[in-house]
């Protein structure tokens, strides 16, 4: 847990105009609704960072800790990992304004990272001496291993109209990002260098992916065409004061938030520096989504 929480995130981002229509299932563009992360367990934002809300996720994860929420994708219930009395680290889900959280796995093994999709919920799973990417039902039923080699899997995410499954790996040495059916076919890698890239999130018309890459120190954020062309690292002005964390696209795609030093960050995702906001400027949390909403 220690070990991948230490990662930052790089963002790839391409300033290119995207004039054809979304594929189909996707969910653009959407309204944007609150900002999460694990703060205190769970909390909650407006997008410009007010009206702070910490959830209530029942006795069982009280004081627990918690990694990785996403918001569903209708954006009524979130959908994270988190850390049992027993020591187990387990996925759970919860409605978007708090409750008893359901707990959905229940293995002696680490499973987080979750994020659901049209249909399915990936999780990196650790079976045998590796962290490897499943899929199970919403109700947890249903657990099917997709990967099966000797390299880690980790930060699963699924493109919006769930067709295929974006993640990092080390099974070519260092971490890159690839992409792969829902089946754990059609792996396609789309990036290759020598500095781990990590977190990836794709933009909700299904174009472009943002992720973490180390090549720098604190590390970059950046955004890539689907196939992993047009690279662009985004430009800062001034370092951040530590490594992005887990950058998620507004639901309009027109923003990215990240995390950095238990702040929130939103920025644009091209090279404009002068778009750059902390939103939540202290006790948030490095781990955060954003919440689709609908009419």
């Amino acid at each position: 847990m220690k070990l991948r929480t230490a990662f930052a995130i790089a963002l790839v981002g391409s300033a290119l105009a995207i004039v054809a229509a979304p594929p189909s299932g996707a969910q653009f563009p959407g309204r944007i609704g609150r900002l999460v992360s694990t703060a205190n367990g769970l909390t909650t934002y407006a997008k410009d960072g007010s009206h702070p809300k910490t959830l209530n996720l029942g006795p069982l994860l009280a004081g627990q800790d918690t990694e990785y929420p996403s918001y569903t994708p209708s954006g009524t219930a979130i959908v994270f990992d988190a850390t049992t009395p027993a020591g187990d680290n387990e996925i759970f889900r919860v409605a978007a304004g708090g409750g008893t959280a359901t707990q959905l796995t229940h293995n002696t093994t680490l499973d987080w990272g979750p994020q659901q999709g049209p249909d399915l919920i990936v999780f990196v799973c650790h079976r045998g001496p590796d962290d490897e990417i499943c899929t199970m039902r919403k109700d947890g039923s249903g657990l099917r291993r997709l990967t099966r080699n000797g390299a880690d899997e980790w930060n699963p995410k699924w493109t919006p109209n769930g067709s295929r499954i974006v993640f990092s790996s080390d099974r070519h040495g260092s971490h890159d990002i690839y992409s792969m059916k829902p089946d754990g076919t059609g792996v396609r890698r789309l990036t290759d260098g020598p500095a781990g890239e990590f977190e990836p999130d794709v933009s909700p018309d299904g174009r472009r992916i943002v992720f973490w890459s180390d090549a720098t120190n604190p590390g970059q954020l950046v955004v890539t065409n689907m196939d992993g062309t047009h690279r662009n690292v985004l430009k800062v002005d001034t370092p951040y004061p530590d490594d992005p964390r887990t950058p998620v696209w507004s639901p309009n795609g027109k923003r990215i938030a990240f995390g950095v030093a238990d702040q929130i960050w939103t920025r644009e995702p091209n090279d404009d520096t002068g778009a750059i906001h902390a939103v939540v400027s202290s006790g948030s949390s490095d781990n955060i989504g954003w919440q689709p909403l609908h009419r």
